[in-house]
């Protein structure tokens, strides 16, 4: 199978937007241009998804713009939105925007439980993401997921994590396991031998969770390469 070429992409993405509002899009800083929401309003009559990520997407106000916008349309029940969040900015004005869309997929960042969340995410509070969690959870139409960026400092303290996912999750709520692969000394294949062994034996109990073997497969690469 062949894939486009990265200026292809970027034609396609960015064809009908002048060169400034190209600009403005490539530098991220999108919801500050007036041109660009306009070109946003209209594109909002054909489109099933909207995707807003970061930085902290719920912390762009002129996201408001587009959301009020395509409820006072009546779009908004024919769209889905998705955002990539650490949870640590959850409002109650936009929950409210929220409700009116068909579908809010958020695929939350957490990385380990607790003070080593703030620890590996600082400045981030724990009891912030618990209390957010929990209340964004019994929105009807959101559906949350997990990243976990597996490293170093978590992989030896994952199972503390997952017994408060599993606790505290929706029915279906999928977890990933994404391996930081800079800087080289964070990963996890950089772990001795003893401490490889110890995660393993942590996580022993927890191989139904679907990616977490091909994880710690991951982490083992090298020792099954070269047999040692």
């Amino acid at each position: 199978r062949s894939f486009p070429s990265h200026d292809k992409t970027r034609e396609t993405l960015y064809g009908n937007f002048s060169e400034e509002e190209k600009k403005w899009l490539t530098q991220m800083s999108w919801q500050k241009n007036s041109n660009i929401n306009k070109n946003l309003f209209e594109l909002a009559h054909t489109v099933e998804e909207i995707y807003l990520t970061g930085g902290e997407p719920t912390l762009i106000k002129e996201q408001d713009l587009l959301l009020d916008y395509c409820i006072e349309h009546d779009l908004a029940k024919n769209i889905q939105l998705k955002y990539n969040t650490n949870l640590t900015h959850v409002p109650d004005a936009l929950i409210n925007k929220w409700t009116k869309f068909k579908k809010v997929l958020l695929n939350c960042s957490i990385d380990a439980y607790g003070d080593l969340n703030t620890y590996i995410r600082f400045p981030i509070k724990w009891n912030k993401i618990e209390r957010n969690f929990e209340k964004i959870k019994k929105i009807e139409n959101v559906k949350i997921d997990i990243s976990i960026t597996v490293q170093n400092y978590n992989i030896l303290h994952l199972s503390n994590l997952l017994d408060w996912l599993l606790l505290v999750k929706q029915e279906d709520t999928m977890i990933f396991f994404n391996i930081l692969e800079e800087p080289k000394n964070l990963n996890i294949k950089c772990l001795p031998l003893e401490l490889k062994k110890l995660s393993i034996e942590r996580l022993k109990n927890y191989t139904h969770i679907p990616r977490l073997n091909n994880m710690l497969d991951y982490m083992m690469l090298e020792l099954i390469v070269t047999g040692k």
